[in-house]
């Protein structure tokens, strides 16, 4: 299993860093895809899009995003300190 994500992280690694972290800002965004509507139809049921639930929804992507890129960055960096060259 260890040889496997070995693999893995050499293939990312020489794929690049940026690419590396967009990929995971990606899921971030994917996942806000299906989660945001999903909780808004849940909660507010009466007008999922009301205006506040658009702003409260905008905010939350931003979240989401940086969430994306700053786990992106710190994974980089542990798979660099787990598997050095």
């Amino acid at each position: 299993m260890r040889e496997l994500e070995r693999q893995s992280w050499l293939q990312s690694k020489a794929a690049g860093k940026s690419r590396f972290i967009w990929r995971q800002v990606l899921s971030s965004l994917i996942f806000w895809l299906i989660l945001m509507p999903a909780l808004d139809l849940l909660a507010f049921k009466s007008n999922p899009f009301s205006l506040s639930m658009i702003l409260i929804d905008l905010a939350m992507l931003l979240v989401f995003l940086l969430e994306g890129y700053l786990r992106g960055g710190w994974k980089w960096d542990d798979l660099e300190k787990k598997f050095p060259a």
